[in-house]
This record gives structure tokens, sequence and C-alpha cells, in this order.
């Protein structure tokens, strides 16, 4: 019985250390920290400098586009129709913009949420909603003008990648959808 229970313990420590299909490498967990620390905090705010058709995260150091995948900046707004794809190219969608452009992964995808209330879940295996009154979508609305509620992470959330990680940014939080069958969704690229 002690061997059986043991057994069991070690298996749902190593599901829960593997979640995201690897351990996160420090750079990740650095992520994570910046998410879990400063989401629901205004500081966050002045973090994102919006440069043209870019902004600059002076937290992370990363360079997102202004616009989803298919939309373009105009000076003002963000103009056309965002594109959505299966996970599968969301990848590819990304490499074909040339410029170093990339699908961003999990962590680096959730440290665009900002929890306008002031208040959020926490996280328990996965990055919990924000809480209380707060705006929609979940993301600086003066950096990011096109705002769509979900997004394709590069995370896999098991070896098999037969679920993938989005960020749901209606309510700020991270999600899984079977990539398989999984729904087209918007694409923000990172450099």
């Amino acid at each position: 019985m002690k061997n059986k229970i043991l057994l069991t313990a070690l298996v749902f420590g190593v599901l829960s250390l593997n979640a995201h299909g690897d351990e996160p490498s420090k750079k990740d967990k650095e992520l994570m920290q910046i998410t879990d620390k400063f989401r629901s905090n205004p500081i966050r705010l002045k973090d994102f400098e919006p440069k043209g058709d870019v902004v600059l995260d002076k937290r992370t150091g990363l360079t997102w586009m202004r616009c989803s995948v298919g939309r373009k900046w105009d000076g003002k707004t963000c103009t056309g129709e965002a594109k959505k794809v299966k996970w599968k190219d969301a990848k590819k969608t990304c490499e074909s913009l040339g410029g170093k452009w990339r699908l961003p992964s999990i962590w680096e995808l959730e440290t665009l949420v900002y929890c306008s209330s002031g208040k959020d879940r926490g996280r328990k295996k996965d990055l919990d909603a924000c809480k209380g009154k707060f705006e929609y979508p979940t993301l600086v609305k003066d950096a990011f003008v096109d705002a769509k509620k979900k997004a394709w992470s590069s995370t896999p959330c098991d070896a098999k990648a037969s679920k993938v990680f989005y960020v749901y940014f209606r309510e700020g939080n991270s999600l899984r959808d079977n990539q398989t069958f999984a729904s087209k969704k918007p694409v923000r690229c990172v450099r």
C-alpha cells in the first residue's frame, strides 16, 4: 500500500513539474515571476513602449507586433482583418514574416496580461483569470489597440504536443486546446 501511495505521489509530482511539456527554463521562470508579480500592478502600464508598428516591453526586453498577424498599423490603429490559423500553422506564420519574428512561448505571451481591476486569481498549474471588475480584453490597450480575445503560444502541454497552450485575453488566463482539432486563433508574434 505504501509503495502504491509513493508511486502515485511521484507520478503526480512529475506531471506537475512537466505541465508544459518540459521543465521551464531559467528565462521562462523569470517571465512567470514578472507575470505573477506585475499583471495586477498599474506600474506595468509604463513597461510597454509603442514604437510605430511594434511595442517594446522594457521589463522583459521583448518586442511585440502591435497588430495581430494580417492587420497593419496605419499610425493610429490596426486596419484589415486578423489572420486566424490552426496551431500547426502558427509558428510558420510568424517565421514567414522574416525579421526574427517567432511564435511566443506561453510564458512570453502571459506577460502581456494586465488585470486593470488590480486583482487576479494567481497561478495554480496554469495562469488563472483576472478577478473583480476589469477591462476586456486584458492587455494594455494603449499599446495593443487591436487586442483579440485569444492568441496561440508555441508551448505544448505535454511531450506529445496533443494539447497546446493559448492565452485567453478576455479573462486573462492561459488555456489548453487539442492541437489536432483546434480551432483557428489569431497570432501575435514576438522577437
